[in-house]
Order: structure tokens, then sequence, then C-alpha cells
């Protein structure tokens, strides 16, 4: 079971007042899984959702250059339309599967232990949402909040 934040807690402003950012697990990298499941945001390749898609229980900072993952550049695995393709600037819909975290999609990437800044599609948990907004298509990192 994979639980969200107990390393550290990061401050940033928001549209809706001051959130607290928590990174889930461990320091250690979450597996970005081609199965979306309890507890993941799940980020899909076209809107709907619909196409390949890949889930996390954990933060990413960078889809193109993911420092929690060892500097892997993620790809939409071989589950539907887009398999192959890179994530980053690249995601049409996604769904919160978490009871307790939202999870926020950001169109900038933030440095490996840092904190993210800019505009983000902030998920509530357990919805779906058919088509992302601000970060249609200019997804580049994810992190969670306590909801």
């Amino acid at each position: 079971m994979r639980i969200k934040g107990l390393i550290a807690a990061t401050s940033v402003a928001m549209a809706a007042g001051a959130a607290v950012l928590v990174p889930a697990g461990s320091a250690a990298a979450d597996d970005g899984s081609a199965t979306c499941v309890s507890g993941d945001v799940c980020i899909y390749y076209n809107s709907g959702p619909a196409g390949a898609h890949r889930g996390w229980g954990g933060w990413v900072n960078n889809y193109g250059n993911d420092g929690y993952a060892g500097g892997i550049a993620w790809h939409y695995p071989n589950n539907g339309a887009g398999y192959t393709q890179a994530m980053k600037n690249n995601a049409g819909s996604a769904a919160n599967l978490d009871y307790g975290y939202k999870a926020i999609i950001w169109e900038n990437s933030f440095p490996y232990g840092g904190s993210p800044s800019g505009r983000g599609d902030v998920l509530n948990p357990r919805t779906t949402y058919e088509k992302l907004g601000l970060t249609y298509n200019n997804n580049a990192s994810h992190t969670w909040v306590k909801a």
C-alpha cells in the first residue's frame, strides 16, 4: 500500500490560499505503473479518459527527467492509443483514485527536492477529469496535497 506523506511539508501559494504539499512515501521513486489502482493519480494520453495511461501514488517532479526515479523520462506504456509517446506535455485527461489527497498536475517541472510553481489542475479525491484544463497537453509534473 502506498502512503502519502511523511517526508516533509512544503508550502505553496495557490489561488484558493496556501496548501501543504506532501511527497508520497519515501524519497524513493514510485514505479509509475501501467495499471491505475486505488491511491494513484492516473494520467491518460487522450481525453475521455481514454488511451494509454500510467498511475502513480507518489510525486513526479519532471515527466521528462524524473529526479525521484533516477532521471528517467516517462512514456506511456503499451495499454492503449498513444503508447510509447512521451508523457511530458502530452496528457488529455486524468483521474485521482486517492481518498484523502488532491493531486495537482503542474504545467512546469521542478528540481528534485524542490517545490512546484506555475499553474496546475487540482484533481479532487475520487474524481475523473474527462479533459484537463490548464495542463491539457501542457503537463510537466504532479504532486499531492492533503484534501
